[in-house]
């Protein structure tokens, strides 16, 4: 059953107001970009599994992109089990929901960790038995919300999602069949390289 919202496009589940204040912001955030028509069928909360069985966190889709977080509070975050669930929820979406609903997808799995870089040893939650499980998957820290709030702020919603697709997920917005090549600022943050850069109206 579908929830309306106010004012709103419609979204099918969504956090309730007692879930964990990261995963509400970490909804809240694209779900402005869901509001703009840029990502479609944003759903997160309990009640989203995507034939899973399991909950998925948040997940929406970005052209044939599936797109599936799972997100870890502040508080003392098991950064290795969050990965081994993810890849569990990333089989369990390509077994049961992309084979039935989006046959041309490609799922992304996303680890959203509430915590700044800052509070990891060397600016990095993952040790090396972490990065030793070789498990492929992009990862979105509350530095980078923050960033991009703030460059949403500047620059509005399309740029921005542009942007973070782009830096953080390395997918890159095609017009036709070609690519778009402009100049662009490279600069370090939090340990990622970010490009900063405009496109004509």
């Amino acid at each position: 059953m579908h929830k309306k919202i106010k004012n709103e496009r419609t979204i099918r589940h969504r956090p309730g107001p007692n879930s964990d204040q990261f995963e509400l912001k970490l909804f809240e955030f694209f779900n402005k970009f869901y509001q703009k028509n840029l990502i479609d069928e944003i759903s997160g909360g309990p009640s989203n599994k995507m034939e899973t069985g399991q909950q998925i966190d948040l997940s929406f889709l970005y052209g044939n992109y599936v797109f599936i977080f799972e997100a870890k509070n502040r508080s003392q975050p098991n950064i290795k089990q969050a990965m081994q669930d993810l890849r569990t929820r990333e089989e369990l979406v390509k077994s049961n929901y992309i084979q039935h609903y989006k046959t041309d997808g490609i799922v992304v799995p996303v680890l959203a960790i509430g915590n700044s870089l800052s509070e990891f040893p060397g600016n990095n939650p993952f040790t090396p038995s972490i990065i030793a499980m070789g498990y492929q998957f992009r990862w979105l820290t509350i530095d980078d919300i923050v960033y991009f709030e703030n460059l949403m702020k500047v620059y509005g919603y399309e740029y921005t999602l542009t942007t973070l697709m782009a830096d953080i997920f390395n997918i890159k917005k095609i017009i036709g069949n070609e690519d778009i090549k402009i100049p662009a600022i490279k600069t370090q943050r939090f340990g990622k390289t970010m490009y900063t850069f405009q496109l004509p109206a």
